[in-house]
Order: structure tokens, then sequence, then C-alpha cells
């Protein structure tokens, strides 16, 4: 019977969590060093972080009063719901979607209205006409469309967007986490004024590397922006996390950077998955990759943390077994790559590095 090795590994590999793989640079930890040793912690944070606001319409070219920021995106999406949602509101949403959507509408007993992706071929698409048929026939309180979206990476196309906005029958969320590495915005294409129903969310814990610090922000309509004013607690972002944010927007150069190297890295690694055979890996406009095995989960989660990777397995509705991959380093993508190889010649019944009989 062919075994495989429990191979020590030196360390863990987590490809789970959608973090950047790179440090803050040294430069940047440095000023936060000197900044900290100038911060009065026994005061409380502003309440309205005007200064981190500032250097977040600086970046983004929208108007400092009309963005909200909360204690990473969850934060905001919360607030959402607990100032609109009440129990049996209907919430539209596409299905598979960002968990966190799933745990809220759950937590708020709301009615999640989901349209259902599919996949087709070498890529996954939805039916946009039966989000439209949605929002006239089931009036949602919410709309949340992630763009791109997790877990596919797909990118939904901004006239469709713009039609959603158009015709919601009540606030309308985009969710833009990942908008760096697609290097688009709805807000590009949205002409004058952000309407007053409709927010844009964004974070600064994937592209600019701050998961630890959780801050993220929504650039909003005046009516959105009322509602999470009005809703969130006065110090909902401490004063470290304003802080070293803000110090983190001047360093745009070094976050770009990162993103062409994120982005050449998923790209190469969606060609190599696509040379094992019965792998299929989908082209992304994220820092993820989603990924059908031929292999039952089980076999394949066990062998990964075996060699110490981590990655999220997804329960979906489509045919094989699926994972969203987070973009590593590159070593840390080829030893994913390896393990993949190795696997699938042990299932295969041909001799690997990894297996003895």
């Amino acid at each position: 019977m062919m075994q495989l090795y429990n191979m020590p590994s030196t360390r863990e590999i987590f490809l789970n969590k959608n973090e950047n793989p790179f440090d803050t640079p040294p430069a940047l930890k440095e000023e936060i060093r000197k900044s900290l040793s100038s911060l009065r912690l026994n005061h409380y944070p502003d309440p309205d972080a005007k200064a981190l606001k500032a250097a977040l319409s600086e970046y983004t070219g929208f108007p400092a009063e009309r963005i909200v920021v909360g204690n990473g995106g969850d934060e905001i999406l919360f607030l959402l719901f607990a100032a609109l949602i009440r129990e049996g509101d209907r919430v539209l949403t596409l299905s598979p979607c960002f968990s966190e959507y799933n745990h809220l509408c759950k937590l708020f007993r709301a009615e999640q209205v989901k349209v259902p992706v599919v996949v087709n071929g070498k890529r996954f698409s939805f039916s946009e006409e039966a989000v439209l048929d949605v929002l006239r026939e089931a009036s949602p309180r919410l709309v949340l469309l992630d763009s791109p979206h997790n877990p596919t990476g797909m990118l939904l196309r901004s006239d469709f967007l713009l039609k959603v906005i158009e015709h919601s029958p009540g606030i309308c969320l985009i969710d833009e986490a990942y908008a760096e590495f697609s290097r688009t915005s709805i807000l590009e294409s949205i002409k004058g004024d952000l309407p007053r129903e409709v927010a844009v969310l964004r974070t600064m814990s994937k592209a600019w590397g701050l998961a630890g610090m959780r801050v993220g922000y929504a650039m909003c309509g005046k009516h959105v922006a009322q509602v999470l004013n009005e809703t969130r607690s006065p110090f909902n972002v401490n004063v470290m996390s304003q802080d070293i944010a803000k110090l983190m927007l001047s360093y745009r150069e070094w976050m770009e950077g990162r993103v062409y190297a994120i982005s050449y890295i998923r790209d190469r690694f969606v060609e190599e998955v696509n040379r094992i055979p019965g792998w299929q890996a989908f082209e992304s406009t994220s820092n993820f990759v989603a990924v059908r095995a031929p292999l039952q989960r089980q076999q394949l989660e066990e062998f990964l943390l075996q060699q110490g990777i981590h990655v999220k397995f997804i329960s979906v509705p489509w045919e094989g077994t699926w994972m969203r991959v987070t973009v590593g380093k590159e070593n840390e993508m080829q030893l994913l790559i390896s393990a993949f190889s190795d696997l699938t010649q042990q299932a295969e019944g041909f001799p690997s590095s990894r297996v003895t009989v």
C-alpha cells in the first residue's frame, strides 16, 4: 500500500486568508517607530480620523467628508446591517460570495437572495439579467456585490454595476477590497457625484499589507455616509491604526510594486497548475486564484497540511474539489505546485519524491 511521508516542514505557509505576503518596507517601520514614540496613548483617537481621511482622499480623489473609516471593512459591513436590516429584509448577493455576507445575513436574520455563479469552461459567469430581475421583483433592502469577486477572482463589468446602481431600490455597496489588483474601479465610470444610496468599500489589508491594523474605508453617497456615521461608535479605529495607515499611504510606489509582483506570480501559478493533469486554475484579477482539483478533499487537505501548507477549501455546487489559493511568494507557490503534482502522481500510481511503497 502506498503511504505518504509525513514530511517535516521548516515553517508553515499560509495561503488561506488573502493576505499580502510581503512585509512592510524597512523605511516605513522606522517611521512607525518614531511616530509611536510621540503618540499620546492616554488620549482617545480622533473620532473623525481627519488626518487619515485626508490621506485617503489624496489617494482616491474622493472627498474626505464622505469617507467613513472602520475597524476593517468587516465593521463597515456590520454597521450597514445594524442600521438597515431587520428580520426578514432581503439582501442580494452572488453565490458563492465573501463569507462575511453570509454570516451577517444569518446574524441579522435577513433573507439572502442569491444569484448563482456558474463555471463555463475556463471562466466563471452569472446571469446579469437575473440580478436585475431580483432588484425589480424582490426589492432588496441592501445589495452587496464584490468586484473582483471572492472567491472566483472575476471582475464584474462596470456597465452592469451601473445598471444595478440605477435600479437598486435600497442601498448598494460595491466591495472593492481587491481593486488595486484589478486596477479598475466603478468610481471611474460614475459621472458626477456618487449617488446618495451607494458606497464603495475598500481596505488597507490586501494590497497595502496592513491586515493586522484592521483599517477599512467606504467612499459613500451622502445618505450612506450619514447612516454609517450615525451608527458607528465614536472611537472605532484606534490611534495606532490611524497613524500607521496614514504613513503607509505615502508608500504608494511600494504598494504598486508589490501588486505587480503578486500579479506576476499569480499568472505564472495559473499557468503551472494548468499543466498538471486534471487540475484547473482560473484566471484572476485579484490576489487569489480559484483552483479545481481532481482529488478528494480529505486526501488533498491532509497531504497539504503534512507539508505545512494552508489553503482555503470552499464548498460550492460545482464538480470537483475547490479551493481558493492566496498568492504568496514565488518559493511558496512553487512548493504548492510541487505538492499538487506529487499527490497527483501518487493517485495515478506513479512514483513521487514524497511517496514510498
